[in-house]
């Protein structure tokens, strides 16, 4: 597990991990570049194509959630959530070993 204190800390993380992540969640509201312009920064990458990536926002509006699934958004979860929402998204986009 890694944490980013903005978007481009996060996307510089992302781009030289080895290993590669295998899942990444994304808030919304970051300093520097926010998550939906790093969405798609990583759907933009050929080594990213891919990746899972949840969206976590407190955004409730529908053309919210659709701009993030048209941005290539694997999942979306709104704030607050429960521990119970995160182990749902790691079993279903996580790595499973």
């Amino acid at each position: 597990m890694d944490e980013a204190t903005d978007g481009n800390q996060a996307w510089d993380k992302i781009i030289s991990s080895n290993p590669r992540y295998s899942l990444v969640f994304l808030d919304w509201q970051m300093p520097n570049c926010d998550g939906l312009e790093l969405l798609k920064r990583i759907r933009g990458h050929v080594d990213f194509k891919n990746l899972p990536v949840i969206m976590a926002t407190a955004e409730r509006k529908k053309e919210e959630v659709a701009k993030a699934v048209s941005a290539g958004a694997t999942g979306y979860m709104v704030k607050p959530y429960e521990k119970e929402t995160i182990e749902k998204m790691l079993k279903q986009f996580g790595p499973h070993i």
